[in-house]
């Protein structure tokens, strides 16, 4: 008998067991001897101080599960010592369930106890205050009362069950990814509240705790944020006897899954090498048999050396951390959503049955820019609660619109109390009154200047309070007055908890907001070249929309500072800019010599966006290479040239450019080009035709008398440009488009004799160059 149940010196079970219990308790000994037999561990629980027990337990770590055989023989070998009052409980821990015989077994036997090590390590701490915490979030929650299942970027799959397939693996963390307003913290909520109702139950068998990692801010470190957390001290639920060690233990034993919701807030208050430090300090939560689900915005890393850098620091304690992660990306609601949205809305308990039968649900004719903006949940929920009050508003409800609603109300609520009030004349409440310009100057002094949203009062630039502020200031200050007056918040007392000297550290809670406010201070201010060049060089997309969608004096702006724009500009600044009113009339053919670059992509953009027919585009974009006579018109041209012939065959486009280059050349320059390729073309001027020449040379190849334009130069050659004078992003080459055109130059009308007799028998793949000057530098690599 004794043989079947004989100890295993130096048992892994064992040690875990009583390493846990040394976490809690003063007394505990490994390989105890007691009367009949040896303990593997043996405790004395001494939380009753007047009634301490004392416990044996017996740990099995065998590959199968006991039978009701081998417990009762554990139980002879230690009934002795229990009859004798040597120990007050017998505690079996093993690693597997048992079946329904031996577990009716261990209820028949007194003083007895099994568990499985998950659930041994569940009774060192009380989580169920927490799983009821989770599932009263929720309910609490304003996304409950309409809760939308979110979908993934991958066709087919909510984030519910995408999350769901990831818990059945083997990864151990999944990072969820989603644009501002997606819904990401909602969800955490969700998939928090059901996963503690599923464990409840018996059907799941991890404890879910989702921790806000905008907690950050408060907190001196991860360790202060999850035990004020969980220890009640935040007014959540009170874990009894926690103790942090005990809870990375068992995040590494896979006793749980963590949620952390706002990875991208703390990007707003720390710099890049905090917040990876920050990360540094999380790698425990993602060790051993963990499941982390870690939530945020994409736009957290601005470069991918960036997110590999954060996220090698998060994931520091695994072996490969390429395979123990997943990403998925949340989708903005479709179409179908927001109107099954907007339907229940309407007729709902918020509006009334009423406000539907006088035909407010048909008044959603959505064009697409209204889809877009009503695609992220939190919008579309803020949209439902303007509608309470403002059904029949004029106009399309941008994204600016309803953010001017929410500025306007809160200058209006600071407005109100009698300590807040200030005068403001005739300025408009939400826009120029004094409390909206100081929010818009400080957004733009962080965006163009501090470049981290964080910051202390003694940082922030005096002259960015408006006189009215400054001159009404109440005791505390003027400073104190607009800051307490705006939306920007203290993130902590506690200066040791931002690593900052000096006071409180503030900062604006939500990226939008002060995305918001920098395009207001756009459309207000009147910019220098300096400010310009600051603001394409920071401003987003978010940014950008906000700009599109407000008020004309915006776009003015923008038109204005687009010629200054040196080095990188996003696309959308010239979508945006084309909506100036100068361009609502049809283009003089006389004006395109005089158009800048900055116009030229412009105007390319309004053709577009006119869905103007592609004859049209050809002619304007053939009528823009043929006068474009400086190397910043040459770029746009080439540009919009490669990006419109490689979205759909355009032929006789292609033809008449190449036509036009050949018969723009200079004869005796062309015979130099092609006639011997062993001879080095020589290009020393910086004229339109050297570049048309370089343009020809490197983009057209010929084999014997058949010309072949290839797009992978022309977009080469347009971004080497690029390099020299400034270049608009977005303008990439669709290699399952048109990537090259052919035509017979021996026998096309449109090919000069001369022209005909310098290609009709010769091959050039590309015309061999030697290049000085001022191209030398744009066309190295031609060379």
């Amino acid at each position: 008998m004794a043989s079947s149940v004989r100890k295993k010196p130096g048992s892994t079970l064992r040690d875990k067991v009583s390493g846990v219990l040394k976490m809690l308790h003063r007394t505990v000994q490994i390989e105890y001897p007691l009367k009949a037999t040896t303990a593997d561990v043996y405790f004395v629980d001494q939380r009753s101080q007047n009634f301490p027990t004392r416990v044996a337990v017996e740990c099995k770590d065998w590959q199968s599960p006991l039978n009701s055989k081998q417990l009762a023989e554990i139980d002879n070998l230690y009934r002795p010592s229990l009859n004798n009052d040597e120990i007050d409980f017998l505690w079996i821990v093993s690693n597997h369930e048992l079946a329904q015989g031996p577990s009716q077994r261990v209820t028949n036997l007194k003083r007895v106890v099994y568990s499985t090590y998950q659930d041994f390590l569940s009774t060192m701490m009380n989580f169920s205050l927490v799983l009821e915490e989770n599932i009263a979030a929720f309910k609490n929650h304003e996304s409950s009362r309409n809760f939308l299942q979110l979908e993934t970027k991958e066709a087919g799959k909510t984030l519910e069950s995408a999350t769901r397939a990831w818990l059945a693996g083997d990864s151990r963390a999944l990072i969820v990814f989603g644009g501002y307003g997606l819904g990401k913290t909602s969800f955490s909520f969700y998939i928090a509240s059901v996963l503690s109702a599923e464990y409840q139950d018996g059907t799941f068998d991890r404890i879910p705790i989702r921790i806000s990692l905008s907690g950050l801010y408060a907190k001196q470190d991860l360790r202060g944020l999850i035990c004020s957390l969980l220890t009640g001290s935040e007014g959540g639920p009170d874990v009894g006897n926690f103790t942090y060690n005990l809870f990375l233990r068992m995040v590494h034993e896979g006793l749980f899954v963590l949620i952390l919701d706002g990875f991208d807030e703390m990007r707003h208050a720390m710099t890049a090498e905090e917040f990876a430090y920050t990360f540094e300090q999380m790698s425990p939560l993602f060790a051993g048999q963990s499941k982390t689900i870690l939530l945020g915005r994409p736009d957290s890393f601005f470069t991918e050396e960036e997110e590999d850098q954060i996220l090698s620091a998060l994931f520091s304690e695994i072996d490969s951390p390429e395979s123990s992660f997943e990403k998925i990306e949340v989708a903005p609601l479709r179409r179908d959503q927001i109107e099954d949205y907007l339907r229940l809305f309407s007729v709902g308990a918020e509006l009334g049955s009423s406000l539907a039968e006088e035909g407010h649900v048909k008044r959603f004719a959505y064009d697409e820019d209204e889809v877009d903006i009503l695609s992220r949940p939190v919008q579309l929920h803020m949209f439902t609660k303007i509608m309470r009050k403002h059904m029949k508003m004029e106009g399309k409800i941008t994204r600016h619109r309803l953010y001017s609603h929410f500025i306007y109300e809160f200058i209006k609520r600071e407005q109100s109390k009698e300590a807040r009030k200030v005068e403001f004349g005739e300025a408009k409440l939400g826009h120029d009154d004094p409390r909206s310009i100081f929010m818009q100057n400080v957004a733009w002094w962080v965006l163009a200047d501090k470049r981290e949203n964080r910051f202390s009062a003694s940082e922030i630039p005096r002259d960015l309070i408006p006189e009215t502020l400054t001159r009404e200031g109440r005791k505390s200050g003027s400073l104190r007055e607009a800051l307490v007056g705006s939306v920007i918040e203290r993130i902590s007392r506690s200066t040791e908890a931002v690593g900052t000297k000096g006071g409180a550290v503030y900062y604006f809670p939500h990226k939008s907001y002060l995305e918001f406010l920098v395009s207001e201070y756009f459309c207000r201010v009147r910019f220098s070249r300096q400010m310009f060049a600051k603001f394409f060089r920071n401003a987003n997309k978010e940014i950008i929309s906000f700009i599109n969608d407000g008020p004309p004096e915006a776009v003015e702006n923008l038109k204005q500072g687009l010629e200054f724009v040196r080095g990188h500009a996003l696309r959308d600044f010239y979508k945006v800019a084309a909506r100036h009113p100068s361009y609502n009339v049809p283009i003089d053919p006389k004006s395109f010599p005089k158009l800048t670059a900055a116009e030229v992509f412009i105007l390319y953009e309004l053709v577009l966006s006119t869905r103007k027919s592609d004859e049209e585009i050809d002619e304007f974009v053939y009528e823009v290479f043929r006068t474009s006579t400086n190397l910043h018109r040459f770029y746009a041209a080439v540009q919009i040239a490669c990006e419109h012939l490689n979205r759909s065959q355009r032929q006789n486009l292609v033809e008449k450019l190449i036509i036009f280059t050949f018969g723009s050349i200079d004869e005796k320059q062309l015979e130099s080009m092609y006639s011997n390729q062993s001879t080095l073309f020589h290009v020393y001027t910086a004229d339109v035709a050297a570049m048309r020449a370089i343009f020809l040379g490197n983009c057209v190849s010929i084999e014997n008398g058949i010309i072949e334009v290839n797009l992978r130069r022309v977009w080469t050659i347009a971004n080497d440009i690029a390099r020299s004078t400034f270049q608009v992003g977005e303008y990439e080459l669709d290699h399952d488009g048109v990537v090259t055109y052919r035509f017979d130059g021996r026998t096309h009308p449109g090919i000069n004799d001369h022209v005909r007799s310098l290609i009709s028998d010769r091959v050039f793949a590309r015309v061999p160059m030697r290049i000085s000057g001022n191209l030398a530098d744009v066309f190295s690599r031609y060379d």
